[in-house]
């Protein structure tokens, strides 16, 4: 089973968990949403988020006494906004840089809560 097809259904069930956006008081509240439906369009290191095609990257990194994973996602219509994430495995590598993607636009004003509530009903 590929590795998108498995974050897919991942991703599904954990949007499905997730309490209704509408009621978010700022867009902290979205930010759990918005990765999880995240995960759920990765396919070859690229992800379509609002109307920006972005990328993501993962390396798995040996050292001596440990293995991990660093991760980054960026959209080149974006080019303010990058996210890194660093785990030991490659889905929480991705997430973590997911996450920290999405804070940084919205600190940034780069997205908005309105787009993100639009996009996260589609």
């Amino acid at each position: 089973m590929r590795l998108w097809v498995l974050m897919s259904c991942l991703g599904v069930l954990l949007l499905m968990c997730q309490p209704d956006p509408s009621h978010a008081q700022d867009w902290k509240d979205l930010i759990n949403p918005v990765v999880n439906k995240l995960k759920g369009l990765l396919k070859g290191g690229i992800v379509k988020f609002l109307d920006f095609r972005c990328r993501y990257s993962v390396i798995l990194h040996k050292d001596k006494s440990q293995t991990y994973f660093t991760a980054k996602m960026w959209c080149p219509r974006m080019s303010r906004a990058k996210g890194k994430g660093k785990s030991g495995t490659r889905v929480k590598a991705i997430m973590k840089a997911m996450w920290n993607f999405v804070t940084f636009a919205f600190q940034k004003k780069l997205i908005t809560v309105r787009q993100i509530l639009v996009w996260l009903r589609k």
